[in-house]
């Protein structure tokens, strides 16, 4: 990717508000999700993630997400909930910025589903009950249950030969 041009970098630089905390607040459009968007190397992007990559390059590998550092501090001082009404969405400061692989990325977040402690049927999700597959825990007790539940069902049902 080319470097930013004169006009992205001027685009840019209007619509941000440096905060005390250190924090460059993106004032201009923002996405349902709440991240910063605009019109920038010719195409909508997110501005966070643009940032990132004028200021400090490229990504290490294909796939990797622009990681809000003022945010997990935040979040760890208990200074911030988290979701789409985060304060630290809108930072578009590089410095308060990293290159982060997708599991690091939500890891460093504190999404509601991360509070949840117990799995809908009511068994706890704890290192021996749980696994996770495709980014999500499931429940190993329920995954049983469905199972067995299953291999009833087909026991049952009579075989048909053609």
């Amino acid at each position: 990717m080319d470097r930013p041009s004169n006009n992205d970098m001027r685009l840019f630089r209007m619509y941000v508000d440096q905060e005390p905390n250190g924090c460059w607040v993106w004032t201009g459009r923002f996405s349902r999700d709440g991240y910063p968007t605009a019109r920038l190397g010719g195409r909508e992007q997110q501005v966070h993630r643009w940032s990132l990559w004028a200021h400090k390059g490229e990504p290490p590998q294909p796939g990797w997400q622009a990681g809000h550092l003022c945010h997990d501090r935040a979040l760890a001082d208990g200074l911030c909930q988290g979701g789409t009404g985060c304060p630290h969405r809108a930072c578009v400061n590089p410095a308060h910025l990293s290159w982060q692989s997708p599991s690091e990325n939500v890891s460093s977040s504190d999404h509601h589903k991360r509070r949840v402690t117990h799995c809908p049927a009511g068994h706890p999700y704890d290192d021996e009950n749980t696994r996770i597959r495709r980014g999500r825990r499931e429940c190993i007790s329920c995954d049983r249950e469905r199972s067995a539940l299953r291999r009833t069902r087909g026991e049952s049902e009579p075989r048909i030969d053609v």
